[in-house]
């Protein structure tokens, strides 16, 4: 067995047991997955602690890029800002796997220190570093990051231009709503759905706004991806779904007329108004309930033409459900910590549409056997 590999195995063992858990991956090296070794702290052991993290850092310039890789895993495990200025030199190793384990350790472990490098890491000739530090930035959450990740978002690598996305939805500032409104047009449909979901996390008006105007886009083309349709406009309704949003839309009655103005329009495709038509009655409030029944007989034939194809448990993210304080007038909902297998044990056996009363009173489908 490798020298180094069996040094690091003894660390681990020798740890002990306690409250603060390092896992190493040991790979293919003999020894399967990570093993856990845990210590109590306390400041006798502290000095032994110090010692071992050290011989961790000492294996980043190990000969072996598996024992490398490894050791960056494991300092990210143990989340120790003494690790940093190791893992950025780690940042230029030769090897790829290795590069983007440190990316990812330095994510974890979370500290605005590593930012200036993770940035000129988006610069990386390797696409996966680069990869692997917009996911890393995204971890941090600093705006710092902002300005180059919005660069990034050209980024010629579609695995990468997605990272960025999620990473700047993490961040959550007004600052990348206009650059993701821009990617908002990318070619690959994974960082359409990434710039959405991030447009919905962030939750400003301007946000929200834009992802409504996504969905009235005349120019939207529908993708074909497989035997599913993807549309533009249906990731917009997956943003508008995010908690920000969503709390948005409820306090905003032109988002929810516009969204109604969608659902109604029948040239239009049928996932993009079930959606728009779901959102709505998720929302639960009063002033949706009298939008939804000033058009009751032609939603009540749009849920019955798409209530099977397009399931509202896969359709939208469910955590709408679990969160939203906006459903007391509905009675379905007034309790936020409803879960979706609750939900589902309570319709017993009827279509899950049938949650929403304005759908349970007037369904045949909803009404008891």
């Amino acid at each position: 067995m490798h020298k180094s590999i069996r040094v690091l195995q003894g660390l681990f063992r020798s740890f002990g047991s306690g409250l603060l858990l390092c896992g190493l991956w040991l790979g293919n090296v003999g020894v399967g997955f990570a093993q856990e070794a845990a210590i109590e702290v306390d400041q006798t052991q502290q000095q032994e602690i110090d010692r071992r993290v050290s011989t961790l850092i000492q294996a980043l310039q190990d000969p072996d890029a598996k024992v490398r890789q490894r050791a960056a895993y494991a300092l990210g495990d143990i989340r120790t800002e003494t690790a940093v200025r190791g893992l950025i030199q780690a940042l230029q190793d030769a090897d790829a796997d290795v590069r983007r384990s440190v990316a990812y350790a330095l994510g974890k472990i979370g500290t605005e220190t590593a930012v200036p490098a993770l940035i000129q890491a988006l610069q990386h000739s390797d696409a996966v570093v680069r990869r692997s530090a917009a996911y890393a930035l995204g971890k941090i959450g600093t705006e710092t990051a902002v300005r180059a990740l919005i660069q990034a978002l050209q980024d010629p690598d579609a695995w990468v231009r997605r990272s960025v996305a999620d990473a700047l939805g993490k961040i959550g500032t007004e600052r990348a709503v206009r650059g993701l409104i821009q990617a908002f047009q990318d070619s690959d449909p994974q960082v359409r759905r990434n710039v959405a979901d991030a447009l919905g996390k962030i939750g400003t008006e301007t946000a929200v706004r834009a992802l409504i105007q996504a969905l009235q886009d005349p120019n939207a083309q529908v993708l074909r991806q497989s035997s599913e349709g993807i549309d533009t406009r249906y990731y917009a309704i997956r943003g508008l779904a995010q908690p920000n949003s969503f709390s948005r839309l409820a306090e905003e009655p032109t988002f929810q007329q516009r969204l109604v103005n969608l659902a109604l329009q029948e040239e239009e495709e049928a996932l993009v108004r079930y959606g728009a038509l779901i959102l709505v009655s998720t929302l639960g409030t009063p002033e949706t309930h009298n939008l939804l029944s000033a058009h009751k007989p032609a939603f009540l034939e749009l849920v019955q033409a798409n209530y099977r194809e397009y399931s509202i448990i896969e359709f939208l993210p469910f955590h709408v459900l679990e969160w939203s304080d906006y459903g007391a007038s509905w009675g379905q909902q007034s309790d936020s910590n409803v879960t979706r297998n609750e939900i589902i044990a309570n319709l017993e056996g009827k279509p899950v549409v049938c949650r929403f009363p304005w759908v349970s009173e007037n369904w045949y489908r909803c009404k008891s056997k």
